[in-house]
């Protein structure tokens, strides 16, 4: 019996082979479709998934790319415990936290709020920062707000930012206040009135 049945190719030199199993213990059936022409999929086809219908097997994770983008990793919070007060040029540390990336490529996604008063009779402005390391170390953004009519008057703050510390060590992030005029000093009202959140993102 013949092992192998070989098609030649209408022009050129390109032939494709058909070959009975090694084991002529073991019997084999292709079946061609009778409803219309097609094509065999091979590693470099193209699938269309609205051709595919019945029961799908189960997809092997490890052969899939790119779905953990935007993935949350890890979240860490700090928030301070007591009342703090700020005067002069002092730039005031009032939370911080250490996270440690678990890849140099990804995103840190900090989240800091605060709440202060004035406690003099001038402005109730102030200017929140966040730092990457301590109030020495590097400036990444903040805000200045509040009121500037009256002594006791609250500023509010919530803000954000993305930092990309490209390291897998422990980072660590500082909230700061200071002073935003030479008259002024600012209060924390309570414990629960300024912290720090810090969340790694996988980025794409």
């Amino acid at each position: 019996m013949t092992a192998k049945i070989k098609l030649n190719a209408t022009s050129g030199n390109g032939s494709i082979s058909i070959q009975a199993p090694s084991s002529s213990s073991n019997n084999r059936v292709i079946t061609l479709p009778d409803i219309a022409d097609g094509t065999l999929v091979t590693s470099q086809s193209t699938l269309d998934a609205t051709k595919l219908s019945g029961n799908l097997p189960a997809l092997n994770g490890s052969a899939l790319t790119n779905l953990d983008a935007g993935k949350v990793v890890q979240i860490v919070n700090s928030q301070s415990s007591s009342n703090k007060t700020t005067s002069g040029d002092t730039v005031l540390a009032l939370a911080s936290l250490s996270i440690t990336p678990t890849s140099a490529s990804n995103a840190i996604l900090l989240f800091y709020s605060a709440s202060v008063n004035a406690i003099s009779s001038s402005k109730s402005e102030a200017n929140l920062r966040i730092y990457r390391g301590d109030t020495s170390g590097t400036f990444l953004g903040g805000q200045v707000g509040g009121s500037d009519t009256s002594s006791n008057d609250r500023a509010c703050f919530g803000l954000q930012h993305r930092d990309t510390p490209n390291t897998t060590s422990a980072t660590t992030y500082t909230l700061a206040i200071k002073r935003r005029d030479s008259s002024t000093s600012y209060l924390t009202t309570d414990s629960t009135n300024y912290s720090i959140t810090a969340m790694e993102i996988v980025q794409p």
